[in-house]
């Protein structure tokens, strides 16, 4: 097993580039390989990391129906949702925070929720996966345009921000 699918391994455990760097340190260590340059290292750590996200973001996708697929690409269509004004995509309206408390604002936040039900996403969709790992595409998505978001055909990044977004709204609306 070379450095790159070692570091793979590894990744599931903790995707960060800092710690990669004294993984693949301490790989070449240990099979008493010479350490390469440090372009090369980043070079590794990238393809790594690289691999590492087209293997998880395969097995998500797998996991999905087409129907939730088709429901997660409905979310970046702008007019598609029933809440929106037909020029804002229904993923920006999940991503706003809810407010301050009022009545409008739970009714929000209920609709919010049966859009995130409508999406027909399994339970354990995102069994086995580091919560490091979940926080990091979660903030990725909740930082992103739409735009960008669209690039992404894996799917993961919005469901593990409308997973968190049922998560808060639930929250409030218990609340």
């Amino acid at each position: 097993m070379g450095a790159q699918d070692w570091l793979c391994s590894v990744a599931i455990q903790e995707p960060d580039d800092k710690r990669a760097y004294d993984y693949v340190r301490q790989w070449f260590w240990d099979n008493r390989i010479e350490l390469p340059v440090s372009n090369r290292i980043d070079r590794i750590i990238s393809s790594a990391l690289t691999s590492f996200e087209d293997q998880l973001f395969q097995g998500i996708s797998t996991a999905l129906s087409d129907h939730g697929k088709q429901a997660i690409d409905g979310l970046f269509v702008p007019g598609s949702g029933e809440e929106t004004d037909g020029t804002t995509a229904p993923f920006s309206l999940l991503k706003q925070d809810p407010g301050k408390p009022s009545l409008n604002s739970i009714f929000a936040e209920l609709s919010k929720l049966a859009e995130i039900d409508g999406l027909d996403l399994p339970a354990k969709l995102f069994a086995g996966i580091p919560q490091k790992a979940l926080s990091l595409y979660r903030h990725r998505a909740a930082t992103e345009s739409i735009r960008d978001m669209r690039r992404h055909p894996d799917h993961i990044l919005p469901m593990r921000s409308t997973v968190r977004q049922r998560r808060n709204g639930t929250d409030f609306v218990a609340h």
